[in-house]
């Protein structure tokens, strides 16, 4: 720490800091660790922002290689003017001259990535875990320069790639559930949760691949709800016969965590609601039709999961929701997907039809509307979307929500849960800081 207090160049900070986490995680589950300690004591402030300012560079710099392979840059970015703060500008890479990549060619580059530095992320997950103080600075720290987005939302940005292209290797996979632990870890502190929702930053998200979520209204967001495009990107974007069910459990962990704290505190935030309840039905209908090839890898926990977000949207919507259109859209889209929650729960033995469970809970919503609005097609052959959105408003007079007995509150995180998944986060982590070391002195000769 003291190597990375002393250095000047955020990325110069980058080695020493991944060498702390490769120690703090040496057989950290089977001995006392005292670099693990050392992170749990820290409080030099100042040297907290240099790890922030490292962290923050580093994530440029791996975001720029994927934008190097496809230059999805918005307008008004500058790749190379961001690069060029550290004098990384040849790193750039993605430049108007610059001959078209086949697909071919693409893929290739995209199979590669991460970048090795991307090993650092596993000392950020440790102090991340064990320091308070670090995550405010984590979230809070403003850029050290007015033309650059501050750490967090780097972080931030450079997941949002790694978690598009996060089924394109084992590897990429491990270090994308690594970013979202970090995310559990910091949304399930209330103080955390509460900066996350009120610090608002530019934040760059991935484009590469469709489909794309609508750009947000206003140039600087809430955190919060950049993260709940992350996770919804995340969501469009893995689906694979051979699903990443560890990725997709995390995932809503994540969202799980951040809707609790929005309905707890009644928070409201202006967002693109209608995408989020879009991104979770569509996964309805992924897992219904892929049941039995997914049902052997053990999807059932990711149903369950999925089924408890929408449920906890359902019935906590009213409290985080900032406008009754975002509500009613829940409930259209629920009256959709009734016959499609009912093939989830019987596809994956989620409950019994006579059960009081999150699923039947879900279904007997879609059920009510659905019979509400035959009761109106009755009078009338065909209804206008108005009609229907008029139908759902005056359901709820008339709607009940059984309480739902097997709802339990979020279980506290425990690092334990994750011991198999760490240990070949560490591995990897090893290899690519090889990578690195090997390259370091390649260049020194």
């Amino acid at each position: 720490m003291k190597t990375v207090h002393q250095s000047e160049n955020p990325l110069d900070a980058a080695e020493p800091f991944m060498l702390t986490g490769l120690l703090a995680n040496y057989n950290k589950f089977e001995m006392h660790n005292q670099y693990r300690v050392r992170f749990a004591d820290f409080v030099n402030d100042e040297t907290m922002t240099r790890v922030v300012e490292s962290v923050a560079w580093t994530c440029t710099l791996l975001r720029s290689k994927y934008i190097a392979i496809q230059d999805d840059t918005p307008v008004g970015w500058s790749v190379a003017g961001t690069l060029s703060y550290v004098g990384l500008g040849a790193l750039a890479g993605a430049k108007p001259a610059a001959p078209a990549l086949t697909e071919e060619q693409q893929r290739e580059l995209f199979n590669e990535q991460p970048g090795p530095e991307t090993s650092t992320l596993l000392t950020l997950y440790d102090f991340t875990l064990a320091n308070k103080l670090f995550c405010y600075h984590f979230v809070s720290q403003a850029s050290s320069d007015k033309a650059q987005p501050p750490p967090f939302s780097a972080f931030l940005s450079f997941a949002s790639y790694l978690h598009q292209h996060a089924f394109r290797s084992a590897r990429a996979s491990l270090y994308a559930y690594l970013t979202l632990l970090i995310l559990v870890v910091l949304s399930e502190d209330a103080k955390i949760a509460k900066l996350m929702c009120e610090t608002t930053a530019q934040v760059r998200l991935c484009r590469q691949r469709p489909p794309q979520l609508p750009l947000p209204k206003t140039a600087d967001r809430p955190y919060a709800t950049a993260i709940l495009d992350l996770l919804a990107d995340g969501i469009n974007h893995n689906l694979r016969k051979r699903l990443d069910v560890p990725f997709y459990i995390q995932t809503f962990s994540v969202l799980s965590r951040l809707l609790g704290y929005l309905a707890k505190s009644r928070t409201k935030l202006s967002h693109h609601w209608s995408e989020l309840w879009r991104s979770l039905l569509s996964f309805v209908r992924f897992l219904n039709q892929y049941a039995d090839e997914l049902n052997m890898l053990g999807a059932s926990e990711v149903a369950q999961a999925l089924v408890d977000v929408l449920t906890q949207a359902l019935t906590s919507g009213e409290a985080f929701l900032p406008e009754n259109k975002d509500y009613d859209d829940l409930f259209y889209k629920l009256v959709e997907s009734g016959e499609a929650l009912t093939k989830l729960r019987d596809s994956y033995s989620l409950a019994k039809p006579q059960d009081q469970h999150a699923v039947n809970t879900l279904i007997g919503v879609s059920t009510h509307y659905a019979d509400l609005i035959e009761s109106h097609r009755a009078k009338k052959e065909h209804l206008s979307p108005k009609e229907i959105n008029r139908i759902i408003k005056q359901g709820y007079e008339t709607l009940n929500i059984e309480p739902k007995e097997d709802a339990e509150p979020v279980d506290a995180f425990r690092e334990a849960d994750h011991k198999v998944k760490l240990k070949q986060v560490a591995r990897a982590a090893v290899a690519d800081a090889t990578v690195l070391v090997s390259s370091d002195r390649q260049r020194m000769q």
